[in-house]
């Protein structure tokens, strides 16, 4: 190989190290190639050359932090990757405001997540394993008190369902079974006295349904199913 040769080789190299390739897309990326593979940090912008991502490469999959970013340059997602999949807590921003946080296991939601509205007040909480909602599902109102307590099995509406006013008063209680409302349920006034009860089987009442009056006295005039917002 002659000295011109060698000397093209060298600035080929040289540029694929810290170079600023172009994307299909015209997006551009700055990083070290190692072997071929990338390693270490590296940076992706657009078009009109604003950093969008930053974060590590290592033997060319995505192992370590990793941060996104909007066109104000404020961050829209920081997590941990290892080996390629997304691990631990990952936290999502909008306009710099913490939207959603929660664990990742494998590439999967694991553990508890929670979602918040743009004034930064938790709106709802959910659990997971391995990327099915299996858990708790919580809901809240925006004085931070809860609405409702949903629980799921392998992503199916199974337990005890409890919905409250904002009040934090006991709206209704009752049990799902495969998203089917099961058993006694019971409703309740905002200001806690019973509205009514009776036994579900499936999605129909069953003819055995008691109905109150604001006074605690039966109503056998009221057959509707009552709102949770009166």
């Amino acid at each position: 190989m002659n000295f011109r040769i060698l000397s093209l080789v060298s600035i080929v190299v040289a540029g694929c190290v810290f170079g600023q390739p172009v994307l299909a897309n015209g997006f551009t990326y700055k990083g070290e190639i190692v072997e071929g593979e990338r390693e270490g940090q590296w940076e992706t912008y657009n078009v009109s050359g604003q950093l969008i991502s930053r974060g590590h490469f290592s033997r060319g999959v995505k192992h370590g932090r990793w941060t996104s970013f909007d066109l104000d340059g404020l961050p829209t997602a920081v997590g941990d990757y290892s080996e390629g999949k997304q691990v631990g807590e990952w936290s999502f921003f909008e306009d710099g405001i913490l939207k959603a946080r929660g664990n990742y296991q494998n590439d999967n939601r694991h553990g508890v997540w929670e979602a918040f509205d743009a004034q930064g007040r938790l709106q709802f909480r959910r659990e997971y394993k391995n990327g099915v909602e299996d858990g708790v599902h919580e809901k809240f109102y925006p004085n931070g008190s809860l609405e409702y307590s949903h629980p799921r099995e392998g992503g199916i509406s199974n337990g005890v369902w409890v919905d409250f006013y904002a009040n934090g008063v006991i709206y209704s209680i009752g049990y799902k079974r495969n998203f089917r409302s099961i058993g006694l349920w019971q409703y309740f006034y905002p200001s806690g006295q019973i509205m009514k009860r009776g036994i579900y089987d499936g999605l129909d009442e069953t003819e055995d349904w008691e109905y109150f009056g604001l006074d605690g006295t039966p109503d056998t005039l009221r057959s509707f199913r009552p709102k949770k917002d009166i």
